[in-house]
């Protein structure tokens, strides 16, 4: 919906960095782990119908484009670490996934990239500036 994209950053503006946590439990840091490669960021959340509808797009994007060199970051908007972890296996998820486990309007990550509504996708550059970002829905297009 162009109303929620209106939201997201936009292109050329630098990407806040943000750290979370990784199904692990390990700390990811945005800048340090990804400045200097092309970056696309998936926000999803198990609960959502049509964020689990786009996963295989996503998966075949990932699979065609991660050995190019871009890297994947799934940020999840779900509350629960367990259902989050059951989607992410149920889906043969690869790439990396962070959450900060609280509802999604409460999340610092929605706020700093402006996500109003998932799924949504952006990506970075090699400068850390965005190049894209989009809210609807992979499987519709």
């Amino acid at each position: 919906d162009v109303k929620y994209a209106a939201q997201l950053v936009k292109p050329g503006q630098q990407a806040p960095d943000f750290t979370m946590k990784t199904l692990d439990g390990k700390d990811f840091n945005f800048k340090s782990t990804c400045k200097g490669k092309y970056i696309v960021l998936d926000f999803w959340a198990s609960w959502c119908p049509d964020c689990i509808r786009d996963i295989p797009h996503i998966q075949r994007l990932y699979k065609e484009y991660s050995p190019k060199g871009v890297q994947f970051v799934g940020i999840s908007m779900d509350t629960d670490r367990e259902v989050w972890a059951a989607a992410v296996k149920k889906h043969d998820i690869a790439y990396t996934q962070v959450s900060e486990l609280v509802k999604f309007r409460e999340t610092e990550i929605s706020k700093k990239y402006g996500v109003q509504w998932i799924p949504s996708m952006s990506s970075t550059g090699l400068s850390m500036k965005y190049t894209s970002t989009s809210a609807p829905s992979l499987g519709s297009t």
